[in-house]
């Protein structure tokens, strides 16, 4: 295939490469299976080339795609290859489509170390057991949501690891796939920094109809419950609602619906498509805001949400690429059918109850099935359930009564339920839960409240438990403990003692004992007494940590902090680009500053070199011959340089002077030639290079003519008495063998 507009294509296996010469036709989708929108879907993408070869490449082949530029494109497994004359033609999946063939028991795998995994369990726990089951790698941080027995379907036999993982992305409002590095990513629905001009459209569709929007969430468990949540409070399920978006996912419970709905719910798009030249920037879920590109002079901006990707590389176009925006839904799984019950906001009523009355509490009576569910709550008199048991005041359930003043619309949908003693208070809320003693909720959703003296004001969808919490403003915030205050908070969890988080808190995770957290987003702050203020995606611990006094010398954004008393500060801390400052010394019980060197004749034996005189050759070390010395081989550095031991050095793409190249958005450029398959040996692993001090007290092997206070010079890689000055001073004499020196530079 020849050039187009210098686009190459590289296809390797472990047996063949094809290269741009080869490669006839390369077609790769991207995206859910038929285009539509919906959430829990494990996207697998597929890769079509045909080829000018006499290879012929067995079943799950490995074939890694790379495109110059813009480096790998994915990993995929042959499926099929069929030989037509003098091509072939080959159909490969990635990881994902063969994650369908692994059910998983949770019973544990000896011979990889795995522990049998034991229900309840938060989901994160699930994440992480398929992902060591199948190893994969997956940084993905699931919310704190619990498991509470192990999955199975109906008819006893367990789900895949494929299935699983979308029910996990679904429970978070989102798909699942692996990326080009066979990473396994959960992606959400986002709004994408890619900015597309006409120039750029090769072709453009747009329906400047309505656009589709996400007005409900349908979660199917099992055959008996439904959890159901929109933004109409009280409101059920239509099946005539366009915009309701229905997945199976026997995990979900009404928590993980609010949570899901709050990541897809109102989402509103156009259907079109946009095909343009070919680029990796795009995924699937990422929503574009694009101008008409066909008539400049309609000005609007569209909102298109990407639901499948098609590439296209041949001799004829070039690289091409369309990007699908279908604005409709699917129903990934087994469609909702006929349920009993239905877990959500207010789902169960009283036909009888007039909808819109304001009720008092002592004229709310509910009922219960033979599970102790609450089957329905109606407006009655005493005299109406005299002979019917099974109706309940609610008013007297646990206790001596609540007081309900103005509770709100839509009474038969459980607004103002309380259960406990007295000095309840519910106004202007609906579907509140208040157990224990002086629980207070006013202008409140979704609230549920335990304890002794909570309170929540103005939020919605909140979590209460323990002693003297207090909510205020706040959303979809979890507070647990004693004493904990949250305010004008959302998605926060509160656990411990004493903790108190102020002003504007998101996604935050607080624990320990008195911790305090102002102004922070998507932080985690664990350990005793942290104070953390105007910190955003870090890991926050210890005493007194305060990210106020700090300002990064790199312009890096803080990801790890330590702190230290409040008269010390902080201790610690880490960059995102892997700078670490500390307040004091670096103390280590090594004596010398060492760099890695290669040695020249690449050590072929494993030949154990320690205490070795080095001179340079080129950028290579040999032993030593005379004055002319650049250190000692180190067994027992203090600190090391030129060590790459994270990773292959050269993982990135860098300029003359060793910095790494960054995109516009501040993403690293990755290497072409960079391999994820292959294992990566550092340096001090590998025979071929050696930690070489270059200041510092060493060991030197010598031929028992260095003597203290004198000074070293070199035969061959050994020490030998020098009887001038050189940059290597004796300190003492270890052995008959073995001396030890400083070197200075």
């Amino acid at each position: 295939m020849s050039d187009v507009r210098n686009v190459n294509i590289s296809i390797t296996t472990s047996s063949a490469t094809f290269d741009t010469d080869d490669i006839v036709q390369v077609d790769i989708t991207r995206g859910i299976t038929d285009g539509s929108f919906g959430i829990g879907f494990t996207h697998s993408d597929m890769l079509r080339f045909t080829a000018v070869s006499s290879a012929k490449l067995a079943k799950k082949t490995r074939c890694a795609a790379t495109i110059n530029p813009g480096g790998r494109f994915g990993t995929y497994y042959v499926e099929e290859c069929v030989r037509d004359g003098s091509q072939i033609n080959v159909t490969a999946f990635d990881a994902m489509y063969y994650q369908g063939n692994a059910h998983v028991k949770f019973g544990g795998k000896s011979s990889i170390h795995l522990d049998k995994l034991t229900f309840p369990c938060m989901m994160q726990d699930v994440l992480d057991y398929i992902c060591t089951l199948r190893n994969m790698t997956c940084s993905f941080q699931c919310q704190e949501f619990t498991v509470p027995k192990k999955p199975k379907k109906p008819d006893g036999t367990y789900y895949t690891v494929r299935e699983l993982i979308g029910f996990i992305a679904a429970s978070h409002g989102c798909n699942a796939k692996f990326d080009n590095q066979e990473h396994l990513v959960f992606q959400p629905f986002t709004e994408s920094s890619e900015e597309i001009t006409a120039s750029d459209a090769v072709d453009f569709t747009l329906d400047d109809g309505e656009p589709f929007e996400v007005t409900g969430l349908l979660f199917h468990v099992d055959s008996e419950t439904d959890v159901y949540i929109d933004d109409v409070p009280g409101s059920e399920y239509d099946e005539d609602d366009e915009g309701v978006v229905k997945c199976y996912n026997p995990l979900a419970t009404v928590e993980i619906a609010n949570y899901a709905w709050t990541q897809i719910g109102g989402l509103a798009y156009y259907s079109g498509s946009i095909t343009m030249r070919g680029s990796g920037a795009v995924n699937c879920g990422d929503v574009l805001t694009v101008e008409n590109l066909k008539y400049p002079a309609d000005t609007e901006e569209y909102m298109l949400c990407v639901t499948e990707i098609s590439y296209s590389i041949s001799a004829e176009t070039g690289f091409m690429m369309t990007m699908t925006s279908t604005a409709g839904k699917d129903d990934n799984g087994t469609p909702p059918v006929g349920s009993s019950k239905t877990e959500a906001y207010g789902a169960v009523t009283d036909p009888a109850q007039e909808s819109g009355a304001d009720v008092k509490f002592s004229d709310l009576w509910f009922k219960t099935d033979s599970n102790g569910n609450i089957e329905s709550v109606s407006k009655r008199t005493q005299n109406d359930n005299t002979n019917q048991p099974e109706w309940t005041p609610i008013g007297t359930v646990g206790g001596s009564g609540g007081v309900g003043e103005n509770v709100g619309d839509h009474n038969e949908r459980f607004n103002g339920y309380v259960n406990g003693t007295d000095g309840h208070i519910i106004r202007s809320g609906d579907y509140n839960h208040a157990e224990g003693f002086k629980n207070t909720i006013q202008s409140e959703s979704y609230s549920h409240a335990e304890g002794y003296q909570n309170t929540a004001q103005g939020g919605s969808y909140n979590h209460i438990e323990g002693d003297y919490n207090t909510v205020t403003a706040s959303n979809r915030a979890h507070v647990g403990g004693f004493r904990n205050t949250v305010t004008g908070a959302s998605c926060s969890i509160v656990s411990g003692y004493m903790n108190t988080a102020i002003n504007s808190i998101s996604y935050d995770i607080i624990s320990g004992v008195c911790n305090e957290a102002h102004n922070v987003d998507r932080a985690i702050v664990i350990g005793d007494s942290n104070f953390v203020a105007a910190i955003s995606s870090a890991i926050v611990c210890g005493q007194y940590a305060d990210t106020r006094t700090i300002t990064t010398p790199d312009n890096g954004d803080l990801r790890f902090l330590i702190g230290g008393s409040q008269a010390l500060g902080n201790v610690l801390y880490i960059t995102h680009k892997g700078n670490v400052y500390a307040k004091g010394s670096y103390n280590s019980t090594g004596a010398d500053y060492a760099e890695y060197f290669e040695w020249a004749d690449g050590n072929p034996d494993n030949e154990y070199r320690c205490g070795m005189l080095v001179a340079l050759e080129g950028e290579k070390i040999v032993p030593a011959h005379g004055d002319d010395i650049l250190g000692v081989v180190s067994a027992a550095p203090s600190v090391v340089g030129n060590s790459a031991s994270l990773t292959w050095n050269g993982k990135f793409v860098k300029n003359v002077y060793g910095e790494i190249i960054t995109t516009p958005h501040g993403e690293p450029i990755l290497n072409p030639d960079y391999d994820p398959e292959k294992k990566y040996i550092p340096r001090e692993q590998r025979p071929e290079w050696a930690a070489v001090g270059l200041v510092g007290r060493l060991i030197v092997r010598d031929n028992g003519t260095c003597k203290p206070n004198g000074y070293v010079s070199a035969r061959n890689g050994i020490g030998t008495a020098s009887l001038s000055p050189t940059n290597i001073r004796v300190l003492r004499r270890i052995d008959e063998k073995h001396v030890e020196v400083f070197i200075r530079q």
